[in-house]
């Protein structure tokens, strides 16, 4: 059966991210014997037209789309990335009958809702597996959707079958993302076991943890620099969970240390030491990221983080012994969150901060359907929209400091410390020319590294949409 695949993210701030996913999915559907046509509009001019001729040239039975993220979860700038989804679906069913099967990341997180909105014909959660390839056979058999749900798991089986990087150059033009200095996404493991009160990992990839063999990632990144990549992304819900995992895949991969650059921005601090940064450093490992949140015990304790801020200085202190670039990510507005504790996240954060590392910091918490902390908004009254609504970007902020006063606070910091970067701050126009730029004079992975220096040069500190 032909199939056409659409990745449609075409978020390009901070940059521009490979579609692994979508990539994935196509190989999936290549090895069941299936004739695949990817469409990527990430460059796309006129995503309208380039539509049109995929449809026309491939004559597709089924078209899938991928759905990277609902909105850029920023709060006092929030965007949604899915307004597009339903003129899509129908623009779709006025070139072509094939059923239209949405899935990706986003679709994970708000399944229900986003197969209502975009009227498509089929959603499936989760990786592609076999519940996947099941779908695409009935529909090449000419089953429909009568009598049977609609909304569906990707994979049925307990095996993680998934590719750890595919084949990008038969699917996208790797040459675009190269120039944009894009890393390629290394997936070691899936599922995450843990339950922080905001977070929708779990029901992405599930809850058990599925690990990947060292060798057998090792082998698949020096696939990778076989065709021509050198930069790669770790991009594991939590990278270093298990730790033993962690170390045994950076003992894998050290070999390609000459021949690769590695970063990672999944880093929990609960499980970061001494032992995981020496073996990072000796895997080749140039950046990496912790996810603290806060500093703040209390507001740890609210997100239901699992450590508490003893365990994020010592975290702070091992990093600060070794010579890895760090981003140290903050989401603020929690509950328990006050001035106070605020005041508390920002100190630790400019004291951990050496030079060439950044801090990201978020104002105020995305929320999603099932989770506890829209549990908790709706008990405090602070949310009263439908699962469905909350495709509209909702938020959680925490009612003891209001949003302005918390993007004060930050951003009085910002503009005497340039290493501070808060989400939803927008980059100026010509910055992507930049970027190019930077790619041809040799500047590598990962971006954020000269976000100080940009901001320094360029007096691109902080202003809004």
């Amino acid at each position: 059966m032909n199939i056409l695949f659409i990745s449609a993210n075409r978020a390009r701030t901070p940059l521009p991210v490979m579609p692994a996913g979508a990539c994935i999915a196509a190989e999936v559907a290549a090895s069941a014997g299936h004739n695949v046509t990817m469409l990527d509009l990430m460059f796309e001019k006129n995503p309208d037209a380039a539509l049109d001729r995929a449809i026309a040239r491939s004559s597709p039975g089924a078209v899938c789309i991928s759905l990277r993220n609902i909105d850029n979860n920023a709060m006092a700038s929030a965007t949604s990335y899915i307004d597009f989804l339903p003129g899509m679906v129908q623009r779709i069913r006025s070139l072509s009958p094939a059923p239209v099967i949405i899935g990706g990341a986003a679709v994970g997180v708000m399944p229900k809702e986003l197969f209502h909105r975009s009227r498509a014909d089929f959603a499936i959660t989760g990786g592609a597996g076999d519940g996947f390839t099941a779908l695409l056979e009935r529909i090449e058999r000419g089953g429909n959707n009568a009598g049977s749900p609609a909304v569906l798991p990707g994979s049925t089986n307990t095996e993680n079958n998934a590719f750890i990087i595919p084949d990008f150059g038969r699917w996208v033009d790797i040459s675009r993302y190269r120039a944009a200095m894009a890393s390629v996404p290394v997936v070691t493991k899936s599922g995450c076991g843990f339950t922080c009160a905001y977070c929708t990992y779990g029901s992405i990839n599930g809850k058990k943890v599925k690990t990947r063999g060292p060798a057998e990632v090792a082998r698949a990144i020096e696939k990778g620099i076989t065709r021509g990549f050198r930069d790669f992304e770790f991009v594991d819900d939590v990278f270093n969970f298990p730790k033993e995992h962690a170390i045994a895949v950076c003992r894998a991969i050290a070999p390609l240390r000459n021949r690769a650059r590695f970063q990672c921005l999944e880093l929990n601090p609960l499980f970061l030491d001494d032992e995981l940064l020496t073996e990072m450093e000796r895997a080749g490992f140039n950046a990496i990221g912790v996810t603290v949140e806060s500093a703040s015990d209390g507001v740890l304790r609210g997100l239901n983080k699992g450590y508490g801020a003893k365990e994020v200085h010592e975290a702070a202190e091992a990093v600060a012994r070794h010579g890895i670039r760090c981003m140290w990510l903050f989401m603020l507005g929690g509950p328990g969150e006050t001035e106070d504790t605020v005041r508390q996240t920002l100190a630790f954060a400019e004291k951990a901060m050496r030079p060439g590392d950044l801090a990201y910091v978020t104002c105020g918490i995305r929320l999603y359907p099932g989770t506890p902390l829209e549990q908790t908004a709706r008990a405090e009254g602070l949310l009263t929209a439908t699962p469905e609504e909350m495709l509209e970007p909702a938020f959680y902020c925490s009612p003891a400091i209001p949003l302005p006063a918390m993007l004060g606070m930050v951003e009085d910091v910002a503009r005497r410390n340039p290493q501070f970067h808060i989400a939803g701050e927008r980059l100026p126009r010509f910055a992507p020319h930049l970027m190019k730029i930077g790619g041809l004079i040799g500047l590598r992975p990962p971006l954020w590294q000269y976000s100080p220096m940009m901001k320094r040069g360029l007096g691109a500190l902080s202003f809004r949409p």
